[in-house]
């Protein structure tokens, strides 16, 4: 059995923009996706087949374009919602890949994608409702309806999915909650209980579990993971267990696996 502790390569070693300071890598982030989403709307369906990687017993493999217009528009018609959708892509297919195999055709990729679109979009609409003094502008409510997804929101739709072989590993984002607005404050302070860089979330019936790398990979492992949703820090992606290595099925031609 692949050890889920592999998961934290791309992680703790190769994580992206190394070496900077949280607001920096967000900042970076984000002028990544900016630059992701230039080349790559116009494009195909299909990523090169340049865009897969390999490190130890990592292997990355291109699934398909995120940004592809059609999927683009396919998945968020009628609702509000960010420009890379790596984070729902992880929300609607994890609970599917912890049962199947990938697809490579965009009609059965799309739904489950924008079932989890407009589901968060409807609970953001429910918190705009309920808290409406924080709101003053039709465009503050544009931008949070539009706002990168949260792992605290992939974190509500897993449990909401409820299903114990998917896993999320992510980073705890404790040191950031300085800079965190509206109910992310709250959301963020069990975070702070723990001095792990990586955490693991599972999903067991007995009721949803944030748990230090150790004790989350252990658990993880009980409850025969078979699927697990990684934070890249500005980016989401899939991982699967396959033949003794660990494959990581990414929507974007970056690598995630290179050397720090």
């Amino acid at each position: 059995d692949i050890s889920l502790s592999s998961l934290s390569l791309p992680l703790s070693i190769e994580r992206m923009n190394a070496g900077l300071e949280d607001d920096e890598a967000l900042a970076a982030a984000l002028a990544e996706s900016a630059r992701l989403h230039g080349e790559s709307e116009s494009s195909g369906w299909k990523l090169p087949l340049s865009a897969m990687y390999e490190r130890e017993n990592v292997e990355q493999v291109p699934w398909f374009n995120q940004f592809h217009k059609p999927f683009v528009m396919a998945a968020t018609k009628y609702v509000e919602a960010p420009t890379a959708l790596c984070g729902y892509i992880c929300m609607g297919w994890a609970p599917l890949l912890a049962e199947r195999d990938v697809t490579q055709n965009i009609e059965e990729v799309v739904p489950p994608v924008r079932e989890a679109v407009t589901w968060l979009d409807t609970e953001r609409c429910r918190y705009i409702a309920n808290q409406s003094h924080r709101f003053t502008s039709d465009g503050q409510r544009l931008r949070y309806r539009r706002a990168w997804v949260a792992n605290y929101e992939i974190s509500d739709y897993l449990r909401r999915e409820g299903n114990p072989h998917v896993v999320f590993v992510r980073f705890n984002q404790f040191s950031e909650r300085h800079v965190a607005t509206y109910e992310e404050w709250d959301r963020l302070e069990e975070e702070g209980t723990f001095s792990d860089v990586v955490l693991v979330e599972c999903f067991p019936a007995s009721g949803r579990r944030l748990l230090g790398e150790e004790e989350g990979v252990a658990m993880a492992k009980e409850l025969r993971w078979t699927c697990a949703v990684i934070d890249l820090n500005g980016h989401f992606a899939l991982a699967v267990p396959r033949g003794g290595r660990l494959v990581l099925y990414n929507t974007t031609t970056t690598s995630y696996l290179s050397s720090s």
